[in-house]
């Protein structure tokens, strides 16, 4: 037993010397999964994406030092952006066009893809059906003194 808490002890040190939160680790003593998102999120944030930027830099300096005519047209950039996000980001997008808010294009241009050419991309939907918002019939409403 004291071997183990021996090891679990020098993790959390070993841990905090790298910026790591427990949570990533698999310990989940005394942590809940509102914790471990914000843990993660702020290693994302606090540790990875420094690391990430200083990725950034070198890779376009020697872009600059062996294609000397090329780095004025070409950056690289990472876009540090978290999955988790990126997937609330897809719901809400999906969502929108279910309820007619957003066309299947304007979701497309927005996630950096091509205009679809398919019929209908371009055209406001409402529901899983897919019913187009032109087609359905305003006089279909019920005269309150036919009821």
């Amino acid at each position: 037993m004291e071997f183990i808490n021996q090891r679990h002890m020098t993790t959390e040190k070993v841990a905090a010397v790298f910026g790591v939160p427990k949570s990533i680790l698999g310990y989940v003593d005394n942590v809940n999964y509102s914790n471990s998102r914000e843990q993660r999120k702020e290693y994302l944030e606090g540790t990875i994406r420094p690391y990430e930027v200083d990725f950034e830099n070198m890779l376009n300096k020697l872009l600059q030092m062996f294609v000397p005519g090329m780095w004025e047209s070409v950056y690289i950039k990472c876009d540090g952006e978290q999955l988790e996000e990126t997937q609330e980001r897809y719901e809400g997008q999906r969502q929108d066009i279910d309820r007619g808010i957003l066309t299947i294009n304007e979701v497309r241009i927005d996630r950096g893809l091509e205009p679809s050419k398919e019929p209908n991309c371009d055209k406001h939907i409402t529901s899983r059906n897919a019913v187009l918002l032109e087609d359905i019939a305003l006089d279909a409403v019920l005269d309150p003194n036919e009821v």
